[in-house]
Parts: C-alpha cells; sequence; structure tokens
C-alpha cells in the first residue's frame, strides 16, 4: 500500500502552521538552504500524524535530516522510533542519488573526489582532496551529527552534492555497491570483496570472527564485522569430535545457511571440510558450487599448498572466491 497525497491534501488553502526546529537544524544545509528543515519537519510530522508508523526508516547520506527528525520525535513525543539505512555507494565509492544522473562523465569523475575527501577523517585534508580535483565545496565539516560526522556539500559542475561518513569508533570503510556478475558476486548490501582487497592495500583494519549460527551472525553483522568464517572447527565446538576431520558436507552446509541468514553485510566464507576437495579439481569444484549455491556462501576456503593450487585456480576461474591457507 502506498500513501501519496496531492499538495492540496497536505496543504489546503489557508495552511499557516509550521515546524521550525533548531538545534540540529542549525548550520550546515541550514545555511545554504534558509528554511529546508523547516520543511522537512513540518511534512514529516504531518505525515507521522496521518499515517501513525511505529518505525519510519531515513537514510544515513541526509545525516542532518537524520538528527532533526531525531529531535523531533524526542521533543514533541511523538510515537514513532526513526532507524537508519547506511548509505550506499556505487561501484565508483560515488553516494546513490537521483541527482548523479544530471553529471557528464567529466562531472561524475571528479565528483569521485567526495568520497575519498570523507575517508581522510580529516576536514583540512578532506578540503585538500575537494581542491585538487576543481571540487567546490559549500562546506566541510565535522559536526555531531548523532554522532561526530564529516558532512560534506559540494557543486560539481551545475550539481549539489552532499556525503558524510561517521567520525567515530572503528574506521569503516564505505561499502561501495557491488556489480552484479559471477557466482561470487555478493549481494547488494554486501560488503564487496574488491573492497576488502582496497582495505588491505589503504591499511584499514579488516575484522574477522568464527560463527556457526544465525544469532552469532546477526550480533557480528550489529558490530560492523567484514568477514565472517564458518569453520570446520565446528566439529569440536558445536558437534563434539575431537578433531575437525569428522565435520561433514552436509553439516557444513547447515551451519553455513544459518549463519548467511543472520549476515547481511559481511561476507561469509565456508570451510571445505576434510575430504570435500582432496581427491580432484572436479571433486573441489563439486562441493564448492554446493556452498555457493545451496548455502549462499560468498567465498569459500580450503587448506594445502603444491597440488591444491590448481584447486584454487580451478575455483576462481569459475567465480568462486577463494580464501586459501597453506600448511
Amino acid at each position: 500500500m502506498i500513501f501519496a497525497p496531492s499538495t492540496d491534501e497536505m496543504y489546503p488553502p489557508g495552511f499557516a502552521t509550521w515546524v521550525v526546529p533548531e538545534g540540529a537544524a542549525e548550520g550546515l544545509e541550514s545555511a545554504h538552504r534558509p528554511g529546508h528543515f523547516r520543511g522537512v519537519a513540518t511534512v514529516c510530522l504531518k505525515l507521522f500524524n496521518i499515517v501513525r508508523p511505529e518505525i519510519a526508516w531515513f537514510g544515513r547520506k541526509d545525516a542532518q535530516q537524520v538528527a532533526v527528525l531525531k529531535q523531533l520525535v524526542r521533543d514533541l513525543n511523538v510515537g514513532v522510533e526513526i532507524r537508519v539505512v547506511d548509505t550506499v555507494r556505487d561501484t565508483d565509492g560515488l553516494a546513490l542519488s537521483s541527482r548523479n544522473d544530471r553529471l557528464t562523465a567529466e562531472e561524475r569523475e571528479r565528483a569521485r573526489a567526495i568520497p575519498r575527501a570523507l575517508e581522510t577523517r580529516d576536514e583540512h585534508q578532506a578540503r585538500a582532496v575537494l581542491e585538487s580535483a576543481g571540487v567546490e565545496p559549500d562546506y566541510v565539516a565535522l559536526a555531531d551529527l548523532d554522532g561526530p560526522t564529516l558532512a560534506i556539500a559540494a557543486r560539481v559542475g551545475k550539481t549539489r552534492l552532499i556525503d558524510n561518513i561517521p567520525n567515530q569508533g572503528r574506521r569503516h570503510p564505505m561499502t561501495t555497491r557491488p556489480r552484479k556478475g559471477s557466482a561470487g558476486t555478493p549481494a547488494a548490501g554486501k560488503l564487496p570483496l574488491p573492497e576488502v582487497a582496497e582495505m588491505k592495500r589503504r591499511g584499514d583494519r579488516i575484522v574477522m570472527i568464527t560463527a556457526y549460527d544465525a544469532p552469532s551472525a546477526r550480533i557480528a553483522d550489529a558490530a560492523g564485522v567484514d568477514l565472517i568464517l564458518v569453520g570446520d572447527s565446528a566439529a569440536m565446538v558445536v558437534l563434539g569430535h575431537d578433531s575437525t576431520v569428522p565435520a561433514t558436507m552436509e553439516e557444513m552446509l547447515m551451519l553455513t545457511r544459518a549463519v548467511t541468514r543472520g549476515a547481511h553485510r559481511p561476507l561469509v566464507i565456508a570451510d571445505l571440510p576434510f575430504g570435500s576437495y582432496h581427491v580432484s579439481v572436479e571433486q573441489a569444484l563439486e562441493s564448492a558450487i554446493r556452498f555457493v549455491k545451496d548455502a549462499r556462501a560468498d567465498a569459500v576456503k580450503l587448506e594445502g599448498a603444491g597440488p591444491m593450487l590448481a584447486r584454487v585456480r580451478a575455483l576462481t576461474d569459475a567465480g568462486i572466491p577463494v580464501m586459501a591457507t597453506s600448511v
């Protein structure tokens, strides 16, 4: 069901009551778009009153707007929970926006300086990145927008773009939208494999844990973990064996399915159990395909050296990402 009232329904003749927020609404966008948050606060409050939702979702890309609306529901005792959706980025790092369609190819190339500037987590360095790309900022500021946030608004050609990044706690890299493609391509919202390589190149911390069930995967996801390994150590930790050797394909597939149901952003890596890839390249391919297709793993892990290199090569040639351990 879609509720799409007309302008006349929302603002009938004689309408003269507005919500004028202060606090989180001051500075940044308000300085460049006077009256903007008056309109945002008023229409959102009207919609909350009409629809009476329990939860309302807003995008983190408009961080100041989110802060204003959280302030509004708190100060005016509105019975709605504001939840935030992380910014979705295209493969070149640019935050998704309908305004991107207005950019020429040359302007889009310059606009890529905005996410690069945010990655510096520093106002002065961010300005330098924008200046070197010929991008004119309306502002580059560290503000308290539901926590320390580095925010940028800039004009590229005739198009005005905004973006931001949280500036507290662990240095989270910005996740880009994965390309469609091979069997190992992550689903939408997943941390793309090329970004993991870029994190390593930048020297960012890459956080990986082992999990065997959906609740643990959800906790890891919420904590910002990047990679989850469904390890064959489950044979001992979960199944009560004395070693990893007894773990079977069916048992590991079951555990991997549970983890992939609970993990949304982290990449899930399935540990191929002993005996599932040792006989031949064909056996390795068959086992890995089951984990990717049936258990929705994002990658597989195997151990060995020498002859195992042929298995790794065959798997990656088939589009299945591999994490290998040399023993």
